[in-house]
C-alpha cells in the first residue's frame, strides 16, 4: 500500500515545493543610494586643476534575480536589486573605466548589500567584507556625506584608481581624489 502512495506523495511534495517564490523589497532608505541617477543623464565634475570629467549614466536597471522562480535550480528567493552604470565620455584606461552602484536585498529581514566602484576603487557592504564601515561625515554644502578611502573601507584595483571618493544619497557621487591629489568635484548634472 505504501508503494502505491509514494508517487502521489512525491508529486505532492514537488507541487508544494514549487509553489511561489518570495520577493525581497528594497526600502526607501536603501533606494536612496541610486535614486539621484537617471538613464542618459550627464554628470560633470571639475577638478581643482581645471580639468573636466563628464560621466554618462548608460544604464539603470531595477529588477529581481531568479525572474522565472526556478526554485529547484536557483532557490525560492527573488532578490530585488538596482544597478546603475556610469561611463566617462573620455577614458584613458580600459580596465576599471567606469562607475558602478549596485544595491540588492538578499533577505527581507536584513540590510541590503551595497557595492560601489569608482574607477577601480571598490566598497562592498555585506557578505563579511573586511572594513565595510560606512564613514559618515557632515559638511555645509551636501549635509551627510559618506567618505570612502583605500585601505580604510575600500580596496583599489588596477593602476589608475582614485585614493578616495565621497558619496551623498541625495546627489550620488560628489567627488573623488586621484592618487596625485587632484580633486574632482560635482559641478552639474544635465538631463
Amino acid at each position: 500500500m505504501l508503494e502505491k502512495k509514494r508517487p502521489i506523495l512525491f508529486l505532492l511534495a514537488i507541487i508544494t515545493y514549487s509553489c511561489g517564490c518570495v520577493q525581497t523589497s528594497l526600502t526607501e532608505g536603501e533606494l536612496q543610494w541610486v535614486s539621484s541617477y537617471k538613464k542618459g543623464e550627464q554628470i560633470v565634475f571639475k577638478s581643482d586643476r581645471g580639468n573636466v570629467d563628464t560621466l554618462v549614466v548608460i544604464d539603470k536597471i531595477e529588477s529581481f534575480t531568479n525572474p522565472d522562480c526556478n526554485r529547484f535550480g536557483v532557490g525560492k528567493t527573488q532578490q530585488n536589486f538596482v544597478t546603475v552604470k556610469l561611463k566617462p565620455k573620455a577614458c584613458k584606461k580600459r580596465s576599471y573605466c567606469d562607475i558602478l552602484i549596485d544595491i540588492r536585498k538578499e533577505k527581507e529581514d536584513e540590510e541590503a548589500y551595497l557595492f560601489l566602484r569608482v574607477y577601480g576603487l571598490e566598497y562592498a557592504f555585506g557578505h563579511g567584507a573586511e572594513n565595510d564601515t560606512l564613514n559618515l561625515q557632515k559638511e555645509k554644502k551636501f549635509g551627510s556625506v559618506y567618505y570612502f578611502q583605500e585601505g580604510i573601507n575600500c580596496k583599489g584595483y588596477g593602476l589608475n584608481h582614485p585614493k578616495s571618493f565621497r558619496y551623498n544619497k541625495n546627489n550620488g557621487l560628489i567627488s573623488y581624489e586621484k592618487k596625485d591629489g587632484e580633486l574632482f568635484e560635482l559641478y552639474k548634472k544635465i538631463e
